[in-house]
């Protein structure tokens, strides 16, 4: 899986690559804007998107007071995307990028391209096999979200804060008002959440509501919040909280390619427990293979 600390780190390791002599640089929306944005800044470059060049707007009109490397006909562009398969989405750009621009030359660059597929741009930064994940597109990908499991607390809604958190009313109010965080765009495999299953009808009201679309809804079957909070599990040399241990139980008998977990500590129990492939969405951090199987 590729993190958003992934990319940063190997933009930073591999500017050296980029040619001395681009005078513009272009991202592919939308996932190539975010590293064509970080190769402009850091080398002091112009940036243009697609829709820049098809309004034709001038690359003067680059909304800065910081004195950049400019030039109103550039000679060297740089097409950047986040990755590359076949190869369609930088090919029909660099197409387009010469027609606006006559005689320039073009050199295509991928974050991380695919070893298993035809297409290479001219450098790649990084290559991986493809199935593969990025924490940038993992709730928006018909080849991936689909089969994807996630938290709701932290995930899809914020956390309910200690006074919420009583199991009680305000808890109640929490579930039925807590303000949307992350929609994904299509369905996911399963909703795994630490909420008691007693909550289960105002939970399906709420994701509801909110148009979350999943298969299953697995909700904690512990005995009441108190044991939730003090239950602990000796997993060989590992000790684990309740949560951790319930939401252990089912990825064990679903095996998704992901689970996306909003609490760190829980995220590193689950995957030594279970293997899963698991990632901690506010931290950023990922626990498992580089390859997937979707």
């Amino acid at each position: 899986m590729f993190s958003y600390s992934d990319l940063h780190s190997v933009i930073q390791q591999n500017l050296q690559r980029i040619p001395s002599d681009i005078d513009l640089v272009i991202g592919i929306p939308r996932s190539g804007l975010m590293p064509a944005a970080h190769i402009a800044t850091s080398l002091n470059l112009p940036l243009q998107t697609l829709g820049d060049i098809s309004r034709k707007l001038s690359i003067y009109d680059h909304f800065t007071s910081r004195p950049i490397r400019i030039t109103e006909l550039p000679r060297h562009v740089l097409i950047v995307d986040d990755t590359s398969n076949s190869g369609l989405r930088l090919t029909q750009a660099s197409n387009f990028v010469a027609k606006r621009y006559k005689g320039v030359k073009i050199t295509t660059l991928a974050i991380c391209s695919a070893l298993n597929q035809p297409y290479s741009p001219d450098i790649a930064f990084s290559s991986s096999l493809v199935p593969r994940i990025f924490a940038w597109n993992m709730f928006n990908h018909p080849g991936m979200t689909p089969g994807i499991a996630i938290d709701l607390d932290g995930i899809l809604c914020t956390d309910p804060s200690p006074e919420q958190n009583d199991d009680g009313d305000k808890y109640l109010q929490f579930i039925r008002h807590t303000e949307l965080k992350i929609q994904p765009s299509m369905q996911v495999r399963a909703i795994i959440t630490g909420r008691l299953e007693k909550y289960r009808s105002e939970t399906e009201a709420w994701l509801s509501k909110n148009s979350i679309s999943y298969v299953e809804l697995y909700m904690n079957d512990a005995p009441s919040a108190q044991f939730r909070r003090t239950e602990r599990y000796d997993k060989g040399n590992l000790l684990v909280d309740q949560i951790s241990e319930f939401k252990s139980r089912v990825l064990s008998a679903l095996k998704p390619p992901l689970f996306v977990e909003s609490n760190l500590q829980q995220a590193v129990n689950i995957h030594k427990i279970t293997g899963v492939n698991t990632y901690a969405f506010d931290q950023d951090e990922y626990f498992g293979s580089e390859n997937f199987n979707l």
